[in-house]
């Protein structure tokens, strides 16, 4: 009832891949993920009816196991399954789980909840990751309003990476000074600037100020370079509050909005992009819980596949992307702009300690310009100033500047 068979349309399916750490039998385990995540029980209690196993069971449709490797450290739940005892032998397997399709319309909190809900707490594993998961083209989930290209037309830039400035201090500066700081880098060379996930707004009244001022100076690079500026406004809250400050924010200037799914919902890229016709950051702010752990929780590429098709026009890249510890990058390369019927590419973001003179090597990790790069420190602790800090950064990135399209 819960292993894949010849005649299932893989099309009415929702498929997930697991790297799983266990004492149990690997094949058994992936049965009890299926069942547990499923129909459970092939008949209906009390009354004893049968399940429709074709409308509602999830198929096991592979069990492939991986070399030994070093434990997790993460122990079984005390409570085992009673079909069978754990052994003292560690094991490691990639399983890969068919679960039906809810049919359209259908969310990705659904789909979220039909391949994760509880498998990273069943008492036959030890340690859990969901690597990789995908999605029928019937599911019509729309992903990016802007994509790279929209993106790129919004921001007037083409052939480099975009630059941005996150705010610096991420609390504690007026308005004016944010304001201040943010025409003195547009007019040094960067493309954007954006509030840090740290800068909220206390209420729409707040963030109108707020977003006034700094669009204000926005406005001052535009018309002093000849070049687009954007402003990305932090719009993180509650449901009622994140609707009335991204309002807030976009009535008064901003051209972009930084949200962060793992606190605001899986929806709010997509519905925020829907409401205000804007470009959406996802912010990784309480997401890196999700991935950090290489053996448990959600790969990296599986987190920025969630975030591209939520609606994310951009998509934090992870913290050692293009760095020497970096494992492969081609995974959450691939999630961020890999071909998906009907869904735009999303544009990586790079962040966290990068240099002008990293630029090359950003770039060869990337594989093209489409990325961004946020800065802050590189920028603010320049020996010669800001301006100065900023004017290297776009140098480097004109170095490596495309031609245009035409």
């Amino acid at each position: 009832m819960f292993w894949w068979r010849a005649g299932l349309d893989p099309e009415r399916y929702v498929w997930a891949t697991y790297v799983v750490e266990t004492s149990h039998d690997p094949e058994r385990v992936a049965t009890m993920l299926a069942q547990e995540q499923s129909a459970v029980s092939p008949n209906i209690p009390h009354t004893g009816r049968p399940v429709d196993a074709d409308a509602f069971a999830a198929r096991v449709v592979s069990v492939e196991s991986l070399p030994d490797a070093p434990p997790s450290g993460i122990e079984h739940y005390a409570l085992t399954p009673h079909e069978s005892a754990p052994s003292q032998e560690t094991r490691w397997a990639r399983v890969e789980i068919a679960y039906p399709f809810p049919g359209s319309p259908a969310s990705l909190t659904h789909v979220w909840t039909i391949i994760g809900a509880e498998v990273h707490r069943f008492g036959f594993v030890r340690a859990l990751q969901i690597e990789d998961f995908r999605i029928p083209s019937s599911a019509a989930i729309r992903g990016p309003r802007f994509g790279v290209r929209g993106l790129r037309d919004v921001a007037g830039v083409f052939g480099r990476p975009l630059l941005c400035r996150s705010a610096r201090p991420a609390v504690g500066a007026t308005d004016d000074e944010m304001a201040e700081m943010a025409e003195l880098v547009l007019l040094a060379g960067f493309d954007a600037v954006k509030d840090d996930e740290l800068t909220l707004a206390r209420g729409a009244d707040a963030a109108a100020r707020r977003a006034r001022t700094v669009a204000k100076a926005v406005r001052n690079a535009e018309d002093q370079t000849g070049e687009r500026k954007l402003y990305v406004a932090n719009a993180i809250g509650s449901r009622s509050q994140t609707l009335a400050i991204a309002n807030a924010a976009v009535a008064n200037g901003a051209d972009a909005l930084l949200v962060s799914s793992a606190l605001q919902g899986l929806e709010v890229c997509g519905e925020l992009a829907d409401e205000f016709g804007v470009p959406i950051l996802c912010h990784n702010t309480w997401s890196d819980v999700l991935s950090r752990h290489p053996r448990f929780g959600v790969s990296d590429a599986a987190l920025a596949s969630l975030h591209r098709l939520s609606g994310a026009d951009l998509v934090m890249a992870p913290g050692p992307f293009a760095t020497q510890t970096a494992p492969s990058e081609a995974p959450f390369l691939d999630a961020v702009r890999g071909p998906v019927e009907g869904v735009r590419s999303a544009m990586p973001i790079l962040a966290g300690g990068k240099i002008p003179e990293g630029v090359a090597q950003y770039l060869e990790a990337v594989g093209s310009p489409d990325f961004m790069l946020i800065v802050a420190t590189a920028v603010d602790t320049h020996p010669e100033g800001m301006a100065v800090g900023a004017r290297e950064f776009r140098d480097a990135v004109e170095a490596v500047r495309l031609p245009a399209p035409r």
